[in-house]
């Protein structure tokens, strides 16, 4: 495929392009209708906040790009998921609410950096001493 040069979506593109995602096309095959690239269909898709098969209505806002932050209680939560009771990270996602990815990546920071979770810890500390691990 060679390189396009980028020019703005018209409103007709637009349009076809909440109806083909409305259907439930990939990028690639709403890119090559409207001779965009996938990447160009995706960056739209996102900035009309749209998800595979759904079209923006009218009193829906865009989704923000701001992260969550974890709260402390999540933290906690985590904590006793993931070592006490042995539970997988894609279980852990599904009863918190957070992407997998984000769990095995905030499990990687409570390892690599115990001492930044110092709240958590006590709170943590509180809990082993009330409900000891076998």
């Amino acid at each position: 495929m060679k390189k396009r040069k980028y020019q703005k979506f018209s409103q007709s593109q637009i349009e076809l392009l909440i109806s083909m995602n409305k259907q439930g096309f990939s990028n690639s095959e709403i890119a090559e209708t409207l001779g965009k690239t996938p990447s160009q269909v995706a960056q739209k898709k996102n900035q009309l906040g749209l998800l595979k098969g759904m079209a923006k209505t009218s009193n829906q806002e865009a989704p923000s790009k701001h992260k969550r932050r974890w709260t402390a209680s999540e933290i906690l939560s985590l904590k006793q998921m993931y070592y006490k009771r042995m539970m997988d990270a894609s279980q852990i996602s599904d009863e918190l609410g957070r992407t997998e990815k984000s769990v095995l990546n905030k499990i990687r920071d409570l390892e690599k950096m115990p001492e930044r979770y110092e709240e958590t810890t006590l709170l943590w500390g509180m809990l082993k001493f009330k409900y000891p691990v076998r």
